[in-house]
């Protein structure tokens, strides 16, 4: 009697092998496809880290020149106070001046010289002086000593100077403050800085775990120092 051809199926042990290299290139895939992911991601969050520098570098130079613009200003407006100052000084001993060779005129009895002298006192100093002598100084013990003493005594320069001495100090406060900004926009690149570094190392550690976990802290600081820079003001142009 023939024997008959064995059709029987291949042995067990070849099915568990094809079993597991198909587990095996079903791992590599995954591993393969996060591992993607993951570049991805730090390919990202390093654009975003290089934008980030860029625009508070950016921002950071425009509050320097908003603070040096200020800082001009200031400087100036000290010399506009210093020269009206000055020439506001200059037009008081004019006016001190004439006071003494009016009141002289007037003590001597000399008439026309006291007109004189009364009648050239500067547009500023003719309301004041008017309302001095019609205070009947040399009897009324309650006038003031001189009429420099009087609200009617005007100095338009000396009212120029102190205000030019405001708008420097609000200019130097200005400065000051946009110097805390350029400042504040300076960290905030540094900040970035440090996290581009941080996402860029992070693909050295052959550990999934640490690269995770680098990946992680790069991505939360790059969110919370967005979230500081988003506060800040801006300025475009001086």
């Amino acid at each position: 009697m023939s024997s008959e051809p064995d059709n029987t199926s291949p042995p067990e042990s070849v099915d568990e092998d094809d079993e597991g290299a198909i587990r095996q290139a079903i791992t590599t895939f995954a591993e393969s496809s996060r591992k993607r992911r993951v570049e991805t991601l730090t390919v990202l969050l390093m654009a975003l880290a290089i934008v980030g520098t860029a625009w508070v570098s950016f921002e950071a130079s425009r509050w320097g020149s908003v603070q040096t613009a200020n800082f001009n200003a200031s400087n100036a407006s000290r010399v506009e106070s210093s020269k009206a100052s000055s020439t506001g000084g200059q037009l008081i001993q004019i006016d001190v001046a004439l006071f003494v060779e009016a009141v002289d005129a007037l003590a001597t009895d000399q008439d026309d010289l006291f007109a004189f002298y009364s009648k050239r006192a500067r547009p500023e100093f003719q309301p004041a002086l008017d309302a001095w002598f019609a205070l009947d100084p040399a009897h009324n013990p309650d006038a003031p000593l001189t009429p420099f003493e009087l609200p009617e005594y005007e100095s338009a320069l000396a009212d120029q100077a102190a205000l030019l001495i405001v708008d420097a100090e609000a200019a130097t406060v200005a400065a000051a403050t946009a110097n805390q900004r350029g400042d504040n926009y300076i960290l905030a690149a540094v900040i970035f800085a440090a996290i581009l570094f941080l996402a860029g190392v992070s693909s050295t550690f052959k550990s999934p775990r640490y690269h995770y976990v680098v990946l992680s802290l790069a991505a939360i600081g790059f969110v919370a120092n967005s979230i500081w820079v988003a506060n800040f003001p801006v300025v475009l142009r001086v």
